[in-house]
């Protein structure tokens, strides 16, 4: 994932024109903890915001004439789909003492500027994408380390094909079998 973020943004997909969805290396940038707006806690680098209770804010979209990504209020944990916000003890803090819709902040783009708006990892269309590639991923090892074919060691382009198919057909029966 690192290699795929580069020096120099997205290599693969100026090179290919390939969109590859990674994790960015959220090690290499530190969480933003100033000028967040009242209540706000912490802007971690993948774009999960938190407010002074501990509440990850709702992602809700952007607004593109502002360039802004808009948070709202977190749900409460009770599952009723309730808004936090109304039952926290430092509501307070950060919500004016009328309001009943909970706290909805917007970040500038510049902020994050290491994130695509147009397709920002604290989305649900990048979240579903990128748990498939999960899937993939655990398909792939069980393929290389599960059924041996840790380093595939054929020689031949049949032979290595013939092995491959073989795994992968092996592949499909558990996969039968467990359903």
């Amino acid at each position: 994932d690192s290699g795929y973020e580069g020096q120099d943004g997205p290599a693969i997909q100026e090179e290919f024109g390939l969109k590859v969805r990674v994790g960015f290396n959220r090690h290499r940038r530190l969480s933003l903890t100033e000028a967040l707006g009242a209540g706000m806690k912490k802007l971690s680098p993948c774009g999960t915001l938190t407010c002074q209770a501990d509440y990850s804010m709702s992602y809700l979209g952007i607004r593109w004439k502002t360039e802004q990504f808009l948070y709202g209020p977190p749900k409460s944990s009770s599952g009723t789909g309730d808004v936090a916000c109304n039952s926290c003890t430092l509501r307070t803090a950060c919500c004016q003492e009328n309001n009943r819709r909970g706290r909805f902040v917007s970040i500038p783009f510049t902020w994050l500027g290491h994130i695509d708006p147009t397709d920002p990892p604290m989305a649900r269309r990048f979240k579903a994408a990128i748990s498939r590639r999960v899937s993939i991923e655990r398909a792939i090892k069980r393929i290389k380390l599960d059924f041996g074919d840790d380093h595939l060691g054929r020689r031949g382009n049949d032979a290595f094909q013939g092995h491959l198919d073989r795994s992968l057909i092996a592949f499909h029966l558990l996969l039968r079998q467990a359903g």
